[in-house]
């Protein structure tokens, strides 16, 4: 996460800060959203396809604001997807496949990428100063906030339709007065601080677990 005062204070610094940070967080918040279309694509709802959302080009992914909070606040959003559920011939059960799909993505994201930091650690290359390192370790707590957040139980949030397909049954989408109370609640947990510990904790809580399984394995096939 960047702070706005570097701007004036390390101008230098604050560049080149976003030279490794923002690559990283596009790539994460777009590939999240084109796993929840192509999994929708999968299960017969062709409209993120028609609509031209099944492409890497970032443009068509990035929300202004989203981005911007991503980048100063580590805590952002894309465009969501188009879903249209009357497509899906399991109603519910495809619903919950597309919602997970994002953070099922971020999350193989996130265990790849601490895979490629171990690797790169135990041969040596521990230099956190070199871009690649910086893009990595990045990306890694990336992807690990972004499985965290969209998995928390608040319209209009995947972890919201999980809990209601599974538990709640009722519609797919929530009211827009409900995505907007729940914006507002994430907003002021944001603000309170309360929303940054909870993800601190939960991602490193992933990282240390992740960590030790992937030391575990190179030490089993006598990588290190």
């Amino acid at each position: 996460m960047l702070r706005l005062y570097d701007l004036v204070e390390n101008p230098v610094a604050f560049v080149m800060g976003l030279l490794y940070s923002m690559p990283a967080i596009i790539l994460a918040l777009m590939l999240h959203e084109v796993a929840h279309g192509y999994v929708a694509y999968l299960l017969g709802d062709p409209t993120a396809k028609v609509m031209g959302r099944l492409t890497l080009n970032p443009l068509k992914h990035l929300d202004p604001v989203g981005t911007f909070m991503m980048v100063f606040v580590g805590i952002g959003w894309a465009r969501p997807v188009p879903v249209n559920p009357r497509n899906f011939k399991h109603y519910r059960r495809d619903d919950l496949l597309v919602s997970i799909a994002g953070v099922t993505v971020n999350f193989l994201l996130f265990v790849l990428s601490t895979v490629i930091m171990a690797l790169l650690m135990y041969s040596g290359y521990v230099d956190h100063s070199v871009w690649y390192m910086r893009f990595i370790l990045t990306f890694m707590s990336v992807n690990a906030a972004l499985c965290a957040f969209n998995l928390l139980p608040i319209p209009p949030l995947d972890g919201y339709h999980v809990v209601n397909d599974l538990f709640l049954k009722r519609e797919l989408f929530a009211p827009q007065m409900a995505s907007q109370v729940g914006m507002v609640v994430l907003i002021g947990l944001s603000v309170t601080g309360y929303l940054g510990r909870f993800l601190s904790f939960v991602v490193n809580g992933m990282y240390n677990g992740v960590w030790r399984a992937t030391v575990s394995v190179f030490e089993l096939f006598g990588i290190i």
